[in-house]
């Protein structure tokens, strides 16, 4: 299994550090405009994973919810809900159609979300590692969030993985031998064919991960 690669000390993290009031009020603010959970089901085909049986995910419990007869009281709330705050409605699918996603999205380039990080945004373009940027994607986990082991299938080969801790432990995962590799770096990178997970922490945390082409 391929090891990761080391960044902290190749890009300026301590500007990033100093941009946490930025970014924990972003989170707040935008919220309705974050995505929860694995909504998409193009990202659900994209990923790999190996989640605990009967946890059902949220893209899943949507299809569930979409094939209810339109008589039924729990789509009938649900819609009300969709029409008018996703992030409610996200709420409510987990507890009417038990769903589970400990995940929540912010891609904040060159959208609404933008505005919310405008120091990121210049943090991220000034990066020397990067000679282009096309995804720049807060990941928020929920505490105690359950962050089973995942691959993806189709993700782009240059990309930083970015925490303002180690206090959530994230890992590689050898299938094969059964062995995790441990990532104590908060700026790292690798082979997006290695599997990775993440263990539980009692308290909210987040990554960010930039995607583009390295230098």
């Amino acid at each position: 299994m391929s090891m990761y690669k080391d960044y902290e000390k190749q890009i300026d993290i301590a500007t990033f550090d100093s941009l946490q009031e930025e970014i924990h009020t972003g989170f707040s603010e935008a919220l309705p405009l974050a995505i929860e959970g694995t909504w998409s089901r193009q990202y659900t085909n994209n990923l790999q994973t190996s989640q605990p049986l009967g946890i059902k995910l949220i893209s899943h419990a949507m299809e569930e919810f979409t094939a209810l007869p339109d008589s039924s009281l729990i789509k009938q709330t649900g819609l009300e809900l969709y029409d008018s705050n996703r992030s409610q409605f996200t709420t409510y699918l987990k507890i009417a159609m038990q769903a589970y996603d400990p995940y929540r999205y912010y891609p904040i380039l060159n959208n609404a979300l933008s505005t919310y990080f405008p120091n990121v945004l210049k943090w991220v373009n000034g990066l020397d590692v990067f000679s282009s940027v096309d995804n720049v994607t807060f990941i928020v986990c929920e505490h105690n969030g359950i962050t089973w082991e995942r691959k993806e299938l189709d993700c782009p080969s240059d990309f930083l993985y970015i925490r303002p801790n180690l206090e959530k432990p994230t890992y590689l995962w050898d299938p094969v031998n059964k062995t995790r590799t441990y990532i104590n770096s908060r700026a790292a990178h690798w082979d997006n064919k290695c599997w990775f997970g993440g263990d539980k922490i009692i308290r909210q945390s987040y990554a960010l991960r930039i995607d583009g082409t390295f230098k």
